[in-house]
């Protein structure tokens, strides 16, 4: 199972890596499946367990997202 988000631009992407990296968050920047539609071509990927962690986090850096979970 993995943990999609997205975001509407590449530097935005970059950016919300970087905020799990220096809350030492694995995640991995992977392109949007094909089954997801998005205005961005990239998504981080990560374990459904980092849901709310990572939420919390790009809400608290003013980061616009949407989740997608498969």
């Amino acid at each position: 199972m993995g943990l999609f988000f997205l975001f509407k631009n590449a530097r935005t992407v970059i950016k919300a890596e970087a905020i799990c990296r220096e809350n030492d968050i694995r995640v991995v920047v992977v392109p949007v499946p094909e089954k997801i539609s998005s205005e961005c071509g990239m998504a981080l990927k990560s374990d459904s367990s980092n849901n709310q962690i990572m939420s919390a986090l790009f809400e608290q850096n003013k980061i616009s997202f949407s989740i997608y979970e498969e």
